[in-house]
């Protein structure tokens, strides 16, 4: 009876940590992707402020791709703002349809996704993303957490081959520069 005992505390035991380690990969895994959108929004103007933009268009465009409705309506809430004497327009992409905008943020995405969008984009457009890998597969801006913080990961590489000047001070300010 004692055996029957010890074996059944043990399956019990197992099942605990099996669901803890469900639960703790789980938080694990959210906290590395949810970055706030408010914050990643005065970020993104920030960016703006510190790149030589080559559109004269009236609009400022952003267009981000992928659900992403929290960072859709904080940078709406950007509209009033400018960039340059250019007004903030955001719209949300869905497909490779018209991507003729100042910055693309690419949201939740795949690295082969992002050779789509790379692929797709006019050489006067600053590609942002928020995923491991990024920049390695050629996104100009990514967005990640360095503890409890927002960075960023700048390409530099990339970015010189855009027909957009980025500033040395952004370059400083990037958590790691490729």
């Amino acid at each position: 009876m004692a055996q029957m005992d010890k074996a059944g505390g043990l399956a019990v035991l197992g099942v605990r940590m099996l669901l803890f380690w469900i639960w703790f990969s789980n938080c694990a895994s959210s906290a590395a992707q949810s970055i706030n959108p408010k914050y990643q929004s005065v970020f993104i103007y920030g960016i703006t402020r510190k790149i030589q933009w080559t559109s004269d268009a009236d609009k400022f465009r952003i267009g981000v791709v992928g659900r992403n409705k929290g960072l859709l309506t904080e940078l709406n809430d950007l509209s009033p703002r400018k960039v340059g004497l250019r007004t903030i327009e955001v719209e949300e992409i869905d497909g490779l349809g018209n991507l003729s905008h100042d910055i693309i943020f690419i949201s939740g995405r795949s690295k082969s996704e992002l050779d789509t969008y790379l692929s797709s984009v006019s050489s006067n457009t600053l590609v942002m993303t928020e995923f491991d890998g990024a920049i390695e597969a050629g996104a100009h801006i990514n967005f990640i957490m360095n503890g409890d913080k927002i960075a960023f990961e700048l390409n530099e590489t990339a970015l010189n081959s855009t027909s957009l000047r980025v500033s040395n001070d952004l370059i400083r300010l990037a958590a790691r520069v490729q």
